[in-house]
């Protein structure tokens, strides 16, 4: 018998880093941040006749950080000899360094982080000058015989103005609390109950402007939903939920949001950078209802919800390679795999298909903050439902902007910011306004909700009642407590030809009020249709105000059923006296 015994050795050493203080909330990560200082001292700068046409500029770059490149001017202004400071914000520890591109000369300033042994030394290159050994606080100066540079790195502040956190922001927690004494209020009286409902038992200006509508919970909380996007590639293939309240914008997958007056604005690692005036609330409409952003792939999936013939000829060709692990992985790791690019008739073909007339490009607040090596084993994963979410270094935190567009190229409906287990939203009343297909969406919802793991009711209308449907369909009634209750009123005209209230039957002379044809596609209220005659308008309010009329006792059943959920809810989570 052979005994073979193999030793690993482990040899530490210490470190002379400083530990890292990080932000983070399991999925996104801010590192710290600091600020360096530039200023060139032009005194001894002297220009001769026959260089004054030309440009003589200092060109300074930091990789990485906010700013990436500055320039600053070596024509000496007699009453100026010091320019104007420029500043980079870096990440701390990332070893950055600043590259000095200087005008040509027979003698280029050299540097030295000790300042000592800069005499007698030159360079014919780009200077570079390592960061991290500057000292905090201090000025260095680096002489050279016709000007003069003076560094200066800060720390920047800790705090960030991006929240990372999946709670809801104070102020709505806030507006909860009071929206849920005013619901109270209207449900004891409309349900006509004998006792009052405790608070756990529903809940032409600038979006913060609402919030003065909102400061006593006397109006529901308006939420706006779109699509984060990426330039040549299918919604399918990258899409990420992003909510609008008067509170608050932020990305539901990343736990990370901002105030609502700084969508706009420049952020870097989760620091305001540059504020921006507050977007007027016609310029958001735009945003959030943008069908120019359509592109020939989100065309064909919505026409025929099929891909595959367009994939082979826009997708990367991937296959993995790696066999079965013989230790278990973390969720987190990722198999190794051959990547194919397509060839340049499929390059043309993505070109082509992938395109969109029009894009809203707004700056990204999340720009410079990096992936938690553990995200997709966070609340991350609740939303995760794209090929590139295991590609952290291709996720929204490494771009400069976000593609923002309508949220109807994923599902004509804006259910998820609902879906959020802090909402804990027990009813949802589901209004269609266009023609087409009335069961799709909520069908669409309820496949999309079931694949992540989100409670919402399994079992809809199919495709059959698509063809005929009712005025209003009540789902999710009898599925378990943590399911949401939808009521689904589909655009149709079934009852309201002949009633112009209900019971109450028209004349013959108020026949033609009746009739309106929603159920063409290709008709009046088709979804492409961006503008209604006042008339037209006023039909599709009287039409749909007459359904909700005519369904009331549904509204009031699906009201009941809500507040007896709560109640055995509660009634659980009491303590049980022992006989």
């Amino acid at each position: 018998m052979i005994l073979v015994v193999k030793c690993v050795l482990f040899i530490l050493f210490s470190s002379l880093d400083l530990p890292e203080t990080i932000i983070t909330n399991g999925v996104v990560v801010s590192r710290e941040i600091s600020c360096l200082e530039v200023q060139v001292d032009r005194r001894r700068w002297k220009k001769k006749k026959k260089m004054h046409s030309t440009k003589h500029d200092l060109t300074f770059t930091v990789k990485g950080s906010f700013e990436e490149t500055r320039s600053l001017s070596l024509c000496c202004d007699p009453s100026f000899h010091l320019t104007d400071p420029i500043l980079f914000h870096y990440a701390k520890h990332s070893q950055p360094q600043l590259d000095i591109t200087v005008p040509k000369m027979k003698t280029l300033p050299s540097f030295c982080a000790c300042m000592s042994c800069r005499a007698g030394r030159s360079r014919n290159g780009p200077l570079t000058v390592p960061l991290n050994l500057l000292p905090f606080d201090q000025e260095v100066i680096d002489k050279h015989r016709k000007f003069d540079l003076h560094f200066k790195t800060k720390q920047c502040r800790e705090d960030l103005d991006v929240r990372l956190g999946f709670e809801l922001c104070v102020e709505e927690q806030d507006f909860l609390h009071k929206r849920k004494k005013v619901v109270a209020a209207a449900l004891k009286k409309v349900l006509q109950l004998e006792e009052d409902l405790q608070d756990h038992e529903e809940d032409q200006h600038k979006l913060t402007d609402q919030q003065k509508a909102l400061s006593h919970g006397q109006n529901p909380l308006p939420i706006y939903l779109v699509l984060n996007v990426k330039d040549k590639i299918s919604n399918q293939d990258f899409r990420e939920w992003m909510e609008f309240t008067p509170y608050e914008v932020g990305l539901l997958k990343y736990g990370a949001f901002i105030r609502a007056e700084n969508f706009g604005s420049e952020f870097f690692m989760g620091r305001l950078m540059k504020k921006l005036p507050e977007s007027r609330i016609c310029f958001l409409e735009g945003i959030w209802s943008s069908v120019f952003s359509l592109n020939l792939m989100d065309a064909w999936y919505i026409s025929f919800e099929s891909e595959e013939f367009w994939h082979k000829w826009t997708q990367d060709r991937v296959i993995d390679i790696e066999e079965e692990p013989v230790l278990p992985t973390r969720p987190s790791e990722l198999t190794t795999r051959v990547v194919s690019p397509p060839d340049s008739l499929s390059t043309v073909f993505r070109d082509v298909l992938m395109l969109r007339p029009a894009v809203s490009e707004i700056h990204n607040f999340l720009k410079g903050c990096q992936m938690h090596n553990n995200y997709l084993e966070n609340e991350f994963s609740r939303w995760k439902d794209c090929e590139l979410d295991c590609h952290p270094n291709q996720l929204t935190g490494a771009a400069d902007h976000l593609a923002l567009v309508d949220t109807a190229f994923a599902f004509e409906t804006s259910y998820p910011p609902l879906m959020r287990p802090e909402r804990k939203v027990d009813l949802i009343l589901h209004f269609n306004y266009s023609s087409g297909s009335q069961i799709a969406p909520l069908i669409k919802a309820s496949k999309y909700f079931s694949e992540q793991g989100i409670p919402f009711p399994k079992i809809v209308p199919g495709e059959e009642e698509a063809k005929s449907p009712k005025e209003c369909y009540i789902v999710g009634d009898k599925e378990g407590p943590e399911t949401p209750v939808v009521l689904l009123f589909p655009l149709v005209n079934d009852s309201f030809r002949n009633y112009k209230a209900p019971g109450v039957k028209r004349s013959p002379s108020e026949m033609a009020e009746g009739e309106i044809d929603v159920a063409d596609i290709n008709g009046l209220y088709n979804i492409n249709n961006l503008r209604y005659s006042e008339e037209d308008f006023d039909k599709l309010a009287k039409l749909s105000y007459y359904n909700v009329q005519n369904n009331k006792d549904l509204i009031l059943q699906a009201l009941r059923i809500a507040v007896e959920r709560k109640k055995q809810h509660r009634n659980s989570l009491k303590p049980h006296t022992p006989l």
